[in-house]
């Protein structure tokens, strides 16, 4: 179970962004009775973190911070502007002022299997700094074995599944990324940060609980 941090840091939400109430970005929090009603009101609140992996890394990530522009295809540019607006649009990501970053990420488009883009954030020098954290999660081997010969299987995959948790406003400094010279930074859920999987598979189960209570069905996240 994914715990809130204990330290107090000093909010800075305020100054960031004002929340966006009708978009994908944290939509999770427009349900937080549902949520208050299977226990997981503060987790939903508290939204994603970074848990730093010692006292000194902040201070590491910002004094080696730099810019990394997005580098691509005409192609991929085009996709990235359009996924941007997008993600403005829907309040995943928002402008930043260098002032208030304090780290830089570098993005980039990945084609799926489908002929479209997915942005990811390359947290790769981040995810050093930050805490390990153990969450058991199933693979497609559990679901094998727990397959029978009769059964028969549905797969659902969430559109942009991770964005519907919102970023703690502290962590969100440390999400930033540059695009033609501007500033932006996620204020949802990115993928790319090694924390991104398991929050989002401990919101997943507490669901799935709920519904093996009252269901025969066989549901596994994996």
């Amino acid at each position: 179970m994914i715990t809130a941090p204990q330290d107090k840091e000093e909010r800075i939400g305020e100054l960031i962004y004002k929340e966006k109430t009708d978009g994908m970005g944290g939509k999770t929090r427009r349900f937080i009775q549902a949520w208050k009603q299977i226990g997981k009101e503060e987790f939903i609140n508290t939204g994603f973190y970074l848990r730093f992996k010692d006292q000194n890394s902040q201070q590491r990530l910002e004094e080696n911070k730099m810019i990394i522009p997005f580098r691509g295809t005409q192609e991929e540019k085009k996709a990235y502007q359009e996924m941007l607006k997008e993600e403005l649009e829907e309040g995943i990501v928002i402008p930043i002022q260098q002032s208030q970053l304090k780290w830089w990420n570098h993005t980039f488009l990945i084609k799926k299997p489908n002929g479209t883009w997915r942005k990811i954030l390359d947290a790769s020098k981040l995810n050093k700094e930050i805490e390990k954290l153990h969450f058991k999660m199933h693979g497609l081997e559990k679901v094998q074995i727990l397959a029978n010969q009769m059964d028969q299987i549905t797969s659902l995959d969430l559109k942009s599944a991770f964005h519907h948790i919102s970023v703690s406003p502290n962590s969100i400094p440390y999400l930033a990324f540059n695009f033609n010279n501007n500033k932006y930074a996620y204020k949802a859920m990115p993928f790319g940060t090694k924390h991104s999987p398991i929050f989002f598979a401990e919101a997943i189960e507490s669901i799935l609980r709920q519904i093996r209570k009252h269901s025969e069905i066989k549901i596994l996240n994996y």
